[in-house]
Formats: C-alpha cells, sequence, structure tokens
C-alpha cells in the first residue's frame, strides 16, 4: 500500500529548507510494484516548484491526463491525499517501542480506539472514491485513460482491504491490551475473533491484489501479506483461553 500524503512531503519539504535542508532523498525499500506512484510525481516536483501545494498538484495532474481535463481525476487524488493524512497517524502512539503500520500498538489509549474506527472509516471513503473515479470517466475517453483508470480503482480497492484488515487488526490488539491490564477473559476471546477478522480480511486483500496486478512471488504478497497473516494466526494461539 502506497499511501498518498501530499500535504505531509511538501510541510516537511518547507520545513527543512527554512532550516538549510536543500538535498532530499527518498528510500524506496523494496521499490515501488506499481505506478504511478503519485508520491514520487509530487515530492519530484516540489524540488523545483516551491509555489506547489496538493490541490495545484492534483488539479494539474489532472488536466494532463487528456483534452479539456478530467476532473474525476482531481476529485479522487484531493480524497485520497485526505484519507491517507487521517489514517496514518502513529502521531499519539508510546514511541518508546518499535512503531511500525505492520504491527499496530497493543494499548488501551483513546487514541487507540480512535484511530480502529478511522481504519474503517478511511477503508469505506477510499472505497467509495474509487467508484466516483470509476463513474467519471468518459467510456469513449482515449485507452490509456480507461487503462490507467480502471489500475488505479483496482489498487484504492486493494488499498481499501488492506485500512479494514487495520481496522480488525488494531481493535483486536486494543482487546487483547485489555485483557493484559485487567486479565478479563472476554477481552480476550473478543480479540481473538477480531484477529481472526483481520486475517480472513487479508486473504480478500491478497484476491484484489492479485486483480490489480501485485505478481504473487512480489515483495508485497510474499514478504507483507503471508508475513503479517502468520503473525496474527499466532497471536490468536497466543490469547486463545
Amino acid at each position: 500500500m502506497y499511501p498518498f500524503l501530499p500535504d505531509v512531503i511538501l510541510e516537511d519539504m518547507g520545513a527543512y529548507l527554512e532550516n538549510g535542508i536543500d538535498t532530499h532523498m527518498s528510500l524506496q525499500v523494496a521499490g515501488p510494484e506499481f505506478a504511478p506512484e503519485f508520491n514520487m510525481l509530487i515530492f519530484a516536483e516540489a524540488h523545483w516548484n516551491g509555489e506547489l501545494t496538493a490541490k495545484q498538484f492534483c488539479r494539474d495532474f489532472s488536466a494532463k491526463l487528456a483534452a479539456g481535463g478530467v476532473p474525476a481525476w482531481g476529485e479522487y487524488l484531493t480524497a485520497r491525499g485526505e484519507i491517507f493524512s487521517s489514517a496514518m497517524r502513529m502521531c499519539e502512539h508510546d514511541t518508546s517501542v518499535y512503531l511500525d503500520y505492520r504491527w499496530l500498538p497493543e494499548t488501551t489509549t483513546q487514541f487507540a480506539k480512535k484511530m480502529a474506527e478511522v481504519y474503517a472509516e478511511s477503508s469505506e471513503k477510499l472505497n467509495a472514491a474509487a467508484e466516483r473515479l470509476a463513474s467519471g470517466i468518459r467510456q469513449d475517453s482515449p485507452e490509456r485513460l480507461l487503462q490507467l483508470t480502471s489500475l488505479e480503482v483496482k489498487r484504492a480497492k486493494f488499498e481499501a482491504e488492506e485500512l479494514l484488515a487495520m481496522h480488525y487488526q488494531q481493535d483486536a490488539v486494543n482487546h487483547f491490551a485489555d485483557y493484559l491490564n485487567t486479565g478479563n477473559r472476554e477481552s480476550a476471546g473478543k480479540g481473538c475473533e477480531l484477529m481472526a477478522m483481520a486475517v480472513e480480511t487479508l486473504k480478500s486483500s491478497k484476491a484484489k491484489a492479485i486483480e490489480f496486478g501485485l505478481p504473487e512471488k512480489g515483495w508485497y504478497l510474499k514478504n507483507i501479506n503471508k508475513w503479517l497473516s502468520g503473525e496474527f494466526e499466532r497471536k490468536i494461539k497466543n490469547y486463545q483461553i
């Protein structure tokens, strides 16, 4: 999953520049497995266009896709940026432990409870944005635009399924944390039930990833989806009472 975070990228680059840092690098672990990678496009343009805004980037991108522009694409990218900016927050989690979106922390904080809800809402919003994009493209559009849109809709639906898995995962570990704090066996049982739903959602996510075009032996399906599924199943065994 490649979250689109245009405002975060631009704000960070501005902060670096204000502090005398004018050289930037992007680390791509394993490299992107599909294109276009919108973060890389806005990151590159921001190096020479210091006045660039997220809304301008989305508008300009959609204008370049076809004669007369493609408003549906601009609206989609704007929505995509807002959705991921909301979902990709970890600012209030305890940073004394290793944090990674793959291993959402076991905690009873209000922030963790809120984020479990945000992941579910983000999944719904991304699915809706994908549907609006699909319906906003004329079928007599150039073939390359139809192909790009079809792939993007499939990508968004795959990512929406990932966000749904994150919802079940965060909700599950919140219950596990309650069990660890209180010994409440009902919390452990509910956590196992939710984690099992996360495992099932990852199966659905895998199917959507393959439909989108991710290789079954590629980085994501081999090293993330399979890995996480195993981690979740081991957690269920650990907490079953």
